[in-house]
């Protein structure tokens, strides 16, 4: 339970991402500050793949809203996004 907490609260840190620029990263969660389109977003599960979160998520083809809040599952990373517009902050 510790870990789902922390995750939660950011223990990892924040990051403000704007701009379309490529950004390797690894953080667990994001919140949508603006309109956003995602066009990367990939990590590595707890098996040690790597994963299409844009994917999995179901991110594909959508405009997120300002307010919302994604996560991945515990023990997967996210470590790649690039935005199409908006921005995010990163947890």
């Amino acid at each position: 339970m510790a870990q789902e907490l922390e995750k939660l609260a950011g223990n990892n840190g924040s990051k403000l991402i704007t701009g379309t620029a490529a950004n390797t990263i690894n953080h667990t969660a994001f919140s949508v500050r603006e309109d956003t389109v995602i066009s990367v977003l990939t990590g590595i599960n707890d098996l040690g793949a790597a994963t299409d979160y844009k994917v999995s998520l179901g991110l594909s083809g959508a405009t997120l809203k300002a307010g919302d809040y994604y996560c991945v599952p515990m023990n997967n990373k996210l470590t790649a996004l690039t935005l199409t517009s908006g921005s995010v902050i990163l947890y």
